[in-house]
C-alpha cells in the first residue's frame, strides 16, 4: 500500500490537472478572505450602528409609562466564524423586536440591514468552496483512476504482484485526500492571512482549532466522492463513462435532491392554521357587546379605574392567547426546517455543511439558542416595569396600557438590558451530533463501494470488440 501512495502522489505532483485544481482552490481561497474582508469591515461599522440605535430607545426614555411603551430591539452578534460556514447573519432572524404593551406584537427580524432578496445566495465561504469546488476536484481526480489503468494495461501488472486488491484502492485513495487536504489547507492559511491583516479576523488558538476541524471535516467529505469516483471507475472500466456517471451523480447529490427537499416539506406538512387577527376581532367584539372600553383619564379615575381594570384583564389573556401561537407557528416553521435538513442529510455536501455549523456553532442551532432567551427578556422587562409601576403610589396600576401607568421619573439605565448566552461549540456538537454521524455513515458507505466494485472489476475487457 506505502509503494501505491507514494507513486500516487508523486503523479498527483507531476499531474497538470492537479496542478490546476490547486491554483483553483486558491483562488477561491483568495475570494474567500477578500469578500469576508470586506463584509467584516461592513459588519463593524452595521453593528455600531445597530447597537446604537438598539441602545438610544433605552436612554430616552423618561417614565415608566414611557419605558411600557417603547420598542427595543436586541440582538445576538456574529460568533465571527461565519467566513467558515455563513448560515447565520444573513440567513436567520437573530434579532427579537420587542414591545412591552400588552397584545404588542413582539417578533423576530434579521439582526442586519442585507437585502432579504439576496439571502438565498449563497456567500463564498469555506463550506461553499468545500461543498461544490472540492468535490468536484474530487472526481476530476479519480474518475480515470481504476478506468484508465484498466485501459492502458498497467492494472493488469500491478495486480500480477501479490497486492491485495484493498491496499490498491485505500493506497489511492490516501493519496489523493492527502493531496486534496495540503491544497485546501494553502488556500486555508492564505484566507486567513488575508482577513488578519485587514484586522477582520483575530488568529487565536480558537480559530486554529475550528481549522483543524475544518480540515477533518473536509477530510471526510473528500472520502465520500473519492471513494465513489473509485467505486464508479472500477464499476464502469471506462474512464469517459466513469466521468459521465459521475457528473451526473454529482449533480443528483448536490443540486437534485436539496432542491427536493421543500416539495417534501409541503407534501408532508400541515399548513399552520392559527391567525391573530381573527383573535383580535373576536376579543373586540366581546369587549364592546360588554361594554368594557378605555375611557379618558378623568373619566377612569372618577370610576375608579374599574372598566380599565377589566378591559386590561381580557387583553392579558389575549396576550397569552397571541403568544401561545407565537410560539406555535415559530414551532411549526422549526418543524418544518427540520424536515427539510433532514431530506438534505442524504446529500453529503449538506450534511458537511450542518457539520460545520455545529462546529461553529452557528445557523439554526444559535437561532434555537437565542429565540428563548429573546422571548423570556419580554418578561424579564415586563417584570421591571410592573414594580417600579407597584412603587408608585400614583398609579392606576392598569398594566401594560401606559396611559394607565406610573408617570413616575425612571432612570434608564436601571432598566435591564438583554444579555446573551453565547452556544459553544462543544455544546452545539454536543447537542445534536447528527450530521456528523450522517457525514461518517456516507463514507464508510463509498467505501464499501469502492471495495465491492474493484473487488467485481474484470482486469481486460472480455467482449469480442475488447
Amino acid at each position: 500500500m506505502g509503494p501505491i501512495f507514494a507513486l500516487t502522489v508523486a503523479d498527483n505532483l507531476r499531474s497538470l490537472r492537479f496542478q490546476l485544481s490547486l491554483l483553483v482552490l486558491l483562488a477561491f481561497f483568495i475570494g474567500n478572505g477578500v469578500v469576508y474582508s470586506w463584509k467584516g469591515d461592513r459588519a463593524t461599522i452595521e453593528e455600531a450602528q445597530i447597537l446604537g440605535a438598539a441602545e438610544s430607545a433605552y436612554q430616552s426614555v423618561e417614565t415608566v409609562a414611557d419605558a411600557v411603551d417603547r420598542n427595543y430591539r436586541i440582538i445576538s452578534l456574529p460568533t465571527g466564524y461565519e467566513f467558515i460556514a455563513e448560515a447565520g447573519s444573513d440567513w436567520y432572524p437573530y434579532a427579537y423586536n420587542v414591545r412591552p404593551t400588552t397584545a404588542a406584537s413582539s417578533y423576530f427580524g434579521s439582526s442586519r440591514g442585507t437585502n432579504s432578496w439576496l439571502r438565498p445566495f449563497e456567500i463564498l465561504d469555506w463550506s461553499f468552496i468545500v461543498r461544490f469546488v472540492v468535490s468536484f476536484l474530487c472526481i476530476a481526480l479519480v474518475y480515470d483512476a481504476l478506468s484508465g489503468e484498466r485501459e492502458s494495461g498497467t492494472l493488469r501488472l500491478l495486480l500480477a504482484n501479490p497486492v491485495p486488491r484493498a491496499h490498491v484502492i485505500v493506497g489511492k485513495y490516501a493519496a489523493h485526500l492527502v493531496s486534496l487536504l495540503a491544497a485546501v489547507g494553502v488556500g486555508v492559511v492564505v484566507s486567513l492571512l488575508i482577513m488578519g491583516l485587514v484586522g477582520v479576523l483575530e488568529l487565536d488558538a480558537g480559530v486554529a482549532l475550528l481549522v483543524f476541524l475544518f480540515l477533518l471535516a473536509t477530510a471526510a467529505y473528500a472520502t465520500v466522492f473519492l471513494l465513489l469516483g473509485l467505486g464508479i471507475s472500477a464499476a464502469t472500466g471506462q474512464s469517459a463513462t466513469s466521468l459521465v456517471g459521475l457528473v451526473l451523480l454529482w449533480a443528483l447529490l448536490l443540486v437534485v435532491i436539496p432542491q427536493c427537499s421543500r416539495l417534501v416539506v409541503l407534501t408532508t406538512t400541515t399548513p399552520f392554521g392559527g391567525n391573530r387577527w381573527e383573535l383580535y376581532s373576536q376579543t373586540n367584539a366581546a369587549l364592546e357587546e360588554e361594554g368594557l372600553a378605555l375611557r379618558p383619564m378623568d373619566r377612569a379615575r372618577a370610576g375608579n379605574f374599574d372598566l380599565e381594570l377589566r378591559y386590561a384583564q381580557r387583553y392579558r389573556q389575549l396576550d397569552q392567547s397571541l403568544q401561545s401561537m407565537r410560539h406555535a407557528a415559530l414551532r411549526h416553521e422549526l418543524d418544518e426546517y427540520a424536515t427539510a435538513r433532514l431530506v438534505n442529510s442524504l446529500s453529503p455536501g449538506f450534511a458537511f455543511h450542518y457539520t460545520l455549523e455545529r462546529l461553529t456553532a452557528n445557523g439554526i442551532h444559535r437561532f434555537e439558542h437565542f429565540a428563548p432567551q429573546a422571548t423570556g427578556y419580554l418578561e424579564h422587562l415586563r417584570s421591571f416595569l410592573r414594580d417600579r409601576d407597584e412603587a408608585d403610589p400614583d398609579s392606576p396600576h392598569v398594566r401594560f396600557f401606559p396611559t394607565y401607568m406610573s408617570q413616575a421619573p425612571m432612570d434608564p439605565r436601571h432598566i435591564p438590558r438583554f444579555s446573551e448566552d453565547r452556544l459553544t461549540p462543544l455544546e452545539s456538537v454536543a447537542a445534536a451530533p447528527a450530521p456528523l454521524i450522517v457525514l461518517a455513515l456516507e463514507a464508510l458507505a463509498a467505501l464499501w463501494f469502492a471495495l465491492w466494485a474493484f473487488h467485481r472489476m474484470p482486469l481486460a475487457d472480455t467482449g469480442d470488440g475488447g
